[in-house]
């Protein structure tokens, strides 16, 4: 369906079921309004027909409009499930709006009856990261442990990357390989790359060697990104005979 089709039909959806509640209401407080087209839909939409369509208007990056179609469908009773947040979560961080993406968190978190869980929480930190909002991932990534939300490797390798694509916090990645190790989450290798990747980033090739014999000792076999980037390393650090060794 091309892009006039399927917004027709978004709105024609939306308005047959806004005429309809129009009507009872107006039956309700005994007022008909003069004129009004009396509209019957057979089947009334239910939480799956209007996730659809706010999937499709975010398929579509028209966050404004889904947010907007949102807050009219809510006005006009529908009760929005788990699911509604995390399409509007996901659409929001795909277009960069993750001001408003934790927001939603929160108001998520203010309703009681849909609490964010690790999916919601580890979205926005994975599009933080990206943004290289760091400290911002890092805090909501705090937040989220305070909360009694373990994070998974998903999560981790998401901060761990953005941390290592900003010079001098290699530090800070470590540290959250050691927490996912005391919370019994396994880092995978694309995880301890990013860490020698930092590392190698500021110059500290000899701190990214010492991580490959953590994950080797963990049980982790490195593969040829591990080797890579510290021969990457090594040779911008000049010492080509240690890249040999490799």
């Amino acid at each position: 369906m091309d892009e006039p089709a399927r917004s027709t039909l978004q709105m024609g959806l939306l308005g047959l079921w806004f005429t309809e509640r129009t009507c009872k209401n107006s039956l309700i407080r005994g007022s008909p309004p003069a004129d009004t087209p009396t509209i019957k839909l057979v089947h009334e939409p239910n939480a799956t027909t209007f996730n659809t369509l706010i999937n499709g208007f975010c398929l579509d990056a028209k966050i404004a409009p889904t947010v907007k179609f949102f807050d009219e469908i809510v006005k006009k009773g529908f009760q929005a499930d788990l699911f509604t947040f995390r399409i509007i979560i996901n659409g929001l961080c795909k277009t960069g709006n993750t001001s408003s993406a934790i927001v939603l968190l929160r108001k998520m978190e203010k309703i009681g009856c849909f609490k964010p869980g690790l999916v919601d929480y580890s979205t926005v930190i994975n599009r933080l990261c990206k943004d290289r909002l760091v400290t911002e991932a890092f805090k909501l990534f705090s937040d989220m442990i305070d909360k009694g939300i373990s994070p998974n490797v998903i999560t981790c390798t998401s901060l761990i990357q953005g941390v290592c694509c900003l010079e001098g916090m290699a530090k800070e990645a470590q540290y959250v390989v050691e927490l996912m190790i005391q919370r019994a989450v396994v880092p995978k290798v694309v995880t301890y790359n990013a860490v020698m990747d930092g590392y190698c980033l500021c110059g500290q090739v000899d701190e990214a060697r010492k991580m490959l014999d953590v994950m080797v000792n963990r049980g982790c076999a490195p593969d040829v990104v591990t080797y890579n980037t510290l021969i990457t390393g090594y040779c911008k650090s000049r010492r080509i005979d240690e890249a040999m060794t490799l």
